[in-house]
């Protein structure tokens, strides 16, 4: 069911509908997820596009497991989105948010380079928690919440 909020999350429906029902070819689908990813903002319909996307390159050629778990996870992100738009946009940035602000640190790394990767983490959820909060995507208290849990505030 197409949402009536977003165009580009009931054009990524339509196309995840299509990949299920094996009416779309690989190159077809490789093709829109391109065009997706470079000209979309709706951070919904960007991550059906990246589902599909993983999709394609596991290999997929029609229902599968994995095409089953696509549906799925599409199912209940959609309802969501459905229910509560502004808060799903407001969830989505401020796990994005608290994404940045935790690097990722393997157990080889350096003590020097585990100091250089958290340092250039933090200072990207902070220029990001500013951007987002300018551009009206997430409140001020959220990125204040996700860089104080993350020890930056």
């Amino acid at each position: 069911m197409p949402t009536q909020f977003d165009p580009m999350v009931g054009e990524t429906d339509a196309m995840l509908r299509a990949r299920s029902a094996g009416t779309v070819s690989d190159e077809a689908l490789a093709d829109w997820i391109d065009r997706a990813m470079t000209a979309w903002t709706s951070p919904l319909a960007l991550q059906g596009a990246h589902l599909l996307n993983d999709v394609l390159v596991a290999g997929t050629g029609g229902p599968g497991d994995s095409m089953q778990a696509a549906r799925l996870w599409w199912s209940q992100e959609r309802t969501a989105y459905a229910a509560d738009p502004a808060g799903w946009d407001r969830r989505y940035w401020s796990r994005y948010l608290r994404r940045l602000a935790s690097p990722d640190l393997g157990p080889d790394l350096s003590e020097a380079e585990v100091d250089r990767r958290t340092a250039a983490s933090h200072r990207t959820a902070r220029r990001t928690a500013e951007d987002l909060v300018r551009e009206g995507l997430i409140a001020r208290r959220d990125a204040d919440d996700v860089l104080h849990a993350a020890g930056l505030e």
